[in-house]
């Protein structure tokens, strides 16, 4: 990596204090935290966050930890460390996050398709950026929370070998549908506008190629463990038109795939933290990642 790009990434072992708790040192002891940047798929600098066990850094640390991708939600940015805190140590794991840029915005990319390519070169980013970090990138499990996981779901329809599993957190699946649930008049609608450059009436290939629903085959074919979560009470993700009709769908075409769904009672946006990341547990188990 040359040398100013090493000048940029930044180390932080001791900072702040953990915004969900006023009284926790952030980030947690035997965690490292890194930011670095990143050039987009359109040129812009955006940023990075990796987050392991601060032991993992050591060129003799064994055994190698699985690499888990994580993809925020609409209007977020990398906060991976904060959302993790001490799991990648309790849990032996490494964790990395893309700010994300869109077509037309930064934080409500909705599956845009700079924005998976840019998805799909992470486990390369880390890489270059710490060439001696413990991580096996043999195992990588790709999770996304609401839009997210709908940018999860078509990263892993893109290219299904690059990953050990793939999770799917409260996500909507089908986008023109999603858009009619939040309304013409919301920010996450106009921001959907400016994605496709319009409404799904007018544009209505951009929805279609950004919805999970219609982009299934290479995953469904692949053998790639999909997990699966959403609440009951969500209008967003457990809508009719959501995550239901992907589970069945997906079920349907492809009978013998390995699937694991729950489908729950959080609000919105809860799934990541329901009973201390049990999904990143299931999707482990059945990668069959063994730490």
């Amino acid at each position: 990596m040359p040398g100013r790009a090493l000048l940029a990434l930044l180390i932080v072992l001791v900072a702040g204090v953990a915004p969900a708790r006023a009284a926790a040192a952030f980030p947690p002891p035997g965690v490292a935290v890194l930011r670095a940047p990143y050039t987009a798929w359109n040129g812009e600098r955006r940023g990075m966050i990796v987050a392991l066990p601060s032991a993992a850094l050591a060129t003799d640390f064994r055994p190698r930890l699985p690499l888990v991708i994580a993809l925020h939600g609409a209007a977020g940015r990398a906060r991976c460390d904060t959302w993790f805190g001490k799991a990648p140590l309790r849990g032996s794991f490494a964790v990395a996050c893309l700010d994300g840029q869109g077509a037309g915005t930064r934080g409500y990319s909705y599956g845009a398709p700079g924005q998976i390519a840019d998805q799909l070169r992470v486990p390369e980013l880390v890489r270059a950026w710490l060439p001696k970090a413990a991580i096996d990138y043999r195992h990588i499990v790709l999770v996304g929370q609401s839009m997210g996981g709908l940018e999860a779901l078509l990263a892993a329809d893109a290219a299904p070998q690059r990953w050990s599993a793939v999770v799917a957190l409260d996500a909507p699946t089908d986008l023109a549908a999603h858009y009619a649930n939040v309304g013409p008049a919301s920010s996450k609608s106009k921001a959907m506008r400016r994605e496709c450059g319009g409404s799904p009436q007018q544009e209505p290939t951009c929805y279609r190629l950004r919805s999970p629903v219609d982009r299934m085959t290479r995953l469904g074919a692949s053998g790639t463990p999909v997990v699966l979560w959403w609440s009951s009470r969500d209008p967003i993700a457990g809508s009719p038109a959501q995550a239901p009709t992907y589970a069945r769908t997906f079920r349907h075409r492809f009978p013998g795939h390995p699937l694991a769904l729950r489908v729950g009672r959080w609000n919105h946006g809860r799934a990541w933290w329901e009973d201390g990341y049990a999904w990143l547990e299931q999707a482990f188990r059945m990668a069959g990642i063994h730490r």
